[in-house]
C-alpha cells in the first residue's frame, strides 16, 4: 500500500496533523514524516524517529490553552466542552491519532483521569469520581460545605446560597429535598454533571477515535493497568502509598479525643499506619493537594471497620475494637476487600 508522506514545519503541526488524520484511510497506509526548516527538508532517514517525533508534537499541543481542549487538574488532562473543537471533530482526530501513533510505535498520550478509561471502554467509572478532580474552586467549596454539614438546617442554608448556580444545573430532581441521607447521593450528582455530562460529547468524540482499526474491542478486557499503559504517558507526581500514609498520619495525630475509645483508637491507628508495609504506588491514585481528612465515627460508635468517603478523601476510624489485634484486624479487612473496588475485582 502507498504510503503518506506528510512535510512539515514544527510550528505547524497541530494543523498538519489535523489535515493529515482527516485523509481518508489515513490509519490504513504507511506513515513517513519529513520536517522542514523554512521550506528545506531536513535530511534524514526515517527510521521512525520522526513519525514519533511528529505525534509527541502533536500531544503537546492538543493541550495547550489556545485551543482550548484539555484542563489539567493534577498530574491528569481533562477533555473540556469546546463547542468549536466539537464541531471541528478535533477530540475524534485526538482519538484517531492516539491509535496511529501506538501502531507507529509512538508514544501515548497524556495521563488520562481513571475514569475517562473506563467510560470510554463502557466500564463502571461512578466509584473513580472524586473531588480532587474538579478545578471549579466555587463547585469544591460548595460541596465541602455540603459534605461537612451536620443538621438539616445547615444543608438547606448552603443550597439556598447556590441554589441557582448549582442544584439547578447538576440534574438533580426537582422538588426533591437534600436530607442527610442523601448527601452521598447529592455529591455524587454534582461530580457526574461537572465531570462526564459537561464532558459527554467530547468524550464520546475521543471514545469515537479510539475505536480506530477497532482498537476498543481489542482491548475492552484488557486488565486496567496494562491499558493504562498502554494509552498514558505516567507522571511523577502521582500519590503512592506513602504518601497516603504520611497524610493520614498527620490528620489523624491532630485529632482532639473525647473518650477513651476515642484515645485508644488514634493510638492504635498509628501504630497500624507505621507498621503498615509500604509499597510504592500503582500510579493510580490521582495527585492533588486536596487535603485527606480523618475523624472518628462517632455517629456509630460500635462499628469495627473503618469506613471512608472516597468523593472527598475522608476517612472515619472506627471506635468498636476492643483491642489493638482486632484494630488491626478491622484495618487489614478494609484494605483487602477495598482494592477489590466497586466491581468486586482487582483494580
Amino acid at each position: 500500500m502507498e504510503k503518506i508522506i506528510v512535510q512539515v514545519d514544527r510550528d505547524s503541526v497541530f494543523s498538519s496533523a489535523v489535515k493529515y488524520l482527516q485523509g481518508p484511510d489515513s490509519e490504513k497506509r504507511p506513515l513517513e514524516v519529513r520536517f522542514q526548516v523554512d521550506e528545506h527538508v531536513e535530511d534524514t532517514v526515517n527510521l521512525g524517529g520522526p513519525n514519533k517525533e511528529f505525534f509527541t508534537l502533536f500531544f503537546k499541543a492538543v493541550i495547550k490553552k489556545e485551543h482550548d481542549m484539555f484542563e489539567r487538574v493534577g498530574p491528569y488532562v481533562l477533555p473540556v466542552g469546546n463547542r468549536g473543537a466539537i464541531d471541528k471533530e478535533l477530540f475524534t482526530i485526538l482519538g484517531k491519532a492516539i491509535v496511529v501513533s501506538l501502531c507507529c510505535g509512538g508514544p501515548p498520550f497524556l495521563k488520562l483521569a481513571p475514569y475517562i478509561l473506563s467510560y470510554i471502554r463502557g466500564h463502571e467509572y461512578l466509584h473513580q469520581l472524586d473531588l480532587s478532580l474538579v478545578n471549579n474552586s466555587y463547585l469544591r467549596e460548595y460541596i465541602q460545605k455540603i459534605e461537612r454539614a451536620t443538621t438539616q438546617e445547615e444543608i438547606d442554608q448552603v443550597i439556598g446560597e447556590d441554589q441557582e448556580r448549582f442544584m439547578e444545573n447538576c440534574g438533580w430532581s426537582n422538588g426533591e429535598m437534600v436530607t442527610l441521607d442523601k448527601v452521598g447521593k447529592y455529591i455524587q450528582v454534582l461530580l457526574i454533571w461537572e465531570l462526564v455530562s459537561k464532558r459527554k460529547e467530547s468524550l464520546d468524540q475521543i471514545k469515537l477515535g479510539l475505536n480506530t482499526l477497532h482498537f476498543l474491542e481489542h482491548v475492552r478486557d484488557m486488565d486496567w493497568g496494562e491499558l493504562e499503559k498502554i494509552l498514558c504517558v505516567h507522571d511523577s507526581q502521582e500519590r503512592t502509598a506513602k504518601y497516603v500514609r504520611q497524610e493520614i498520619s498527620k490528620a489523624t495525630s491532630s485529632l482532639e479525643c473525647c473518650a477513651i475509645d476515642e484515645h485508644n483508637a488514634k493510638k492504635y491507628t498509628l501504630s497500624c499506619l507505621e507498621d503498615l508495609t509500604v509499597h510504592h504506588g500503582d500510579g493510580h491514585y490521582p495527585y492533588s493537594d486536596y487535603p485527606i481528612e480523618v475523624n472518628f465515627n462517632r455517629a456509630d460508635r460500635s462499628a469495627k471497620l473503618p469506613e471512608a468517603s472516597t468523593c472527598v478523601f475522608k476517612l472515619f476510624i472506627p471506635l468498636g475494637n476492643e483491642s489493638k489485634l482486632k484494630f488491626y484486624s478491622s484495618f487489614n479487612a478494609a484494605l483487602v476487600h477495598g482494592r477489590l473496588g466497586f466491581a468486586g475485582r482487582d483494580n
